[in-house]
């Protein structure tokens, strides 16, 4: 099975959306379809 591989645009878009404050990481990752960490890599990079 190969790794999904998500674009710049697509990770600053859930960081800046991380960033908000207006959702958990968690609910972010359950919208997007993505693992915890994805969200919080693109904060670590944008914060």
């Amino acid at each position: 099975m190969e790794r999904k591989k998500f674009s710049k645009k697509f990770k600053a878009k859930v960081a800046l959306e991380a960033l908000k404050g207006n959702k958990t990481v968690n609910e972010l990752a359950a919208e997007y379809g993505v693992f915890q960490d994805i969200c919080v890599s693109g904060l670590s990079y944008y914060n």
